[in-house]
């Protein structure tokens, strides 16, 4: 499958009876609904609607906030689902989830962030937390079942933190697994995730190609002194295709 430009002037228009109710109210600029408009069990609704209720914006109770304490250190990295998560191991007992900065620095600049509500239960491989781009939504799930007792408050107001500090400021959210020792098994070793993550991003980088220049293509006139590179690649791609190729490179195979 080859991709082409997806720029705004190309873009069609989608129609009403397709789009998610979010969508049709401005707030995500491309998300087709794919459950028959059951909102009262979809859980991007349920995140949505606390992720914009007053109480989840200012954080007026204290199951509401999460602490800005950083992990143990280097040595408390626990390992990354096959998702590109990262999972480190704090001093309570609980565990961090972030994304893997390798792959963060990848996504297009995020607009908003859905994260679970503290004290929620999640169950392993449900979706818990959503990523809001202009061209549409990324949602992350993780691998064991626990409870929410923490999300990160910044990122209300800093979402790009998520790209830009994967790893520090841009951890997404804390969990007190069930079940410690079966939440650490179900990870993905540091050699995995690393293997993992270099395939993935070769994938990435292959589709970008095909994308930006078809094989079928000649050389076509270049400048003498070989050009600027590229810096806003969702800007050149388009921002739907941009994410179409993500989640194709990253997530497409699970």
């Amino acid at each position: 499958m080859k991709f082409v430009s997806d720029n705004d002037a190309s873009r069609r228009i989608t129609p009403r009876r397709y789009r998610c109710v979010w969508m049709d109210a401005g707030i995500l600029s491309y998300l087709l609904c794919d459950r028959e408009f059951d909102c009262e069990r979809c859980p991007l609704d349920e995140a949505m609607r606390s992720h914009y209720s007053p109480l989840s914006k200012h954080g007026e109770t204290p199951q509401t906030i999460g602490d800005d304490t950083p992990g143990t250190g280097p040595g408390a990295w626990a390992g990354s689902t096959d998702d590109h998560v990262s999972v480190t191991v704090r001093e309570d007992g609980t565990l961090r989830v972030s994304l893997e900065p390798a792959v963060a620095e990848l996504l297009p600049s995020v607009r908003s962030v859905v994260l679970p509500v503290p004290g929620r239960k999640i169950t392993s491989g449900c979706l818990c937390c959503w990523f809001i781009f202009e061209g549409g939504t990324l949602p992350i799930r993780i691998p064991f079942q626990g409870r929410v007792t923490g999300v990160n408050r910044k990122l209300a107001d800093h979402p790009h933190l998520v790209t830009t500090s994967s790893d520090g400021e841009g951890w997404l959210f804390d969990v007190r697994p069930s079940d410690r020792t079966g939440a650490l098994r179900s990870l993905l070793s540091p050699e995995e995730a690393h293997a993992l993550s270099d395939q993935d991003r070769e994938i990435f980088h292959r589709l970008i190609a095909e994308c930006v220049r078809p094989p079928s293509l000649g050389t076509g006139v270049t400048m003498q002194d070989g050009g600027s590179p590229v810096e806003d690649l969702p800007a050149v791609i388009g921002p739907v295709k941009y994410l179409e190729i993500v989640r194709r490179a990253f997530w497409g195979k699970r």
